[in-house]
């Protein structure tokens, strides 16, 4: 059971680092903020696509890509699949991380 829990939260982690990565790489190049929860200092997420922005349950990592069939909910234009691959490289590297040490 603990070992469950373990790899739940790595899971979790995993996910949650892999979903700021991909934000940071597509916001740092393009000078846009990246500042965690504080909303007030920088735009809430949105479509790189169309700039729509997201509603809570279209942000979350890997879940969202396969409810939506990897396009945008608005412009109905393809989500690049390297975002996706990202967060789930992250995911297998803090499971690899977490059995492994």
């Amino acid at each position: 059971m603990e070992l469950l829990l373990i790899n739940l939260t790595a899971t979790i982690f995993g996910l949650l680092l892999g979903n700021y990565a991909t934000t940071a790489f597509y916001r740092l190049p393009r000078n846009i903020t990246v500042s965690g929860f504080a909303q007030n200092l920088t735009e809430p997420p949105f479509c790189s696509l169309c700039h729509h922005k997201l509603e809570f349950w279209e942000y979350l990592p890997v879940l969202s890509w396969i409810s939506t069939c990897g396009s945008c909910n608005y412009c109905h234009k393809k989500i690049d699949i390297s975002y996706t691959i990202l967060e789930v490289s992250l995911l297998f590297l803090s499971l690899i991380l977490v059995n492994v040490l």
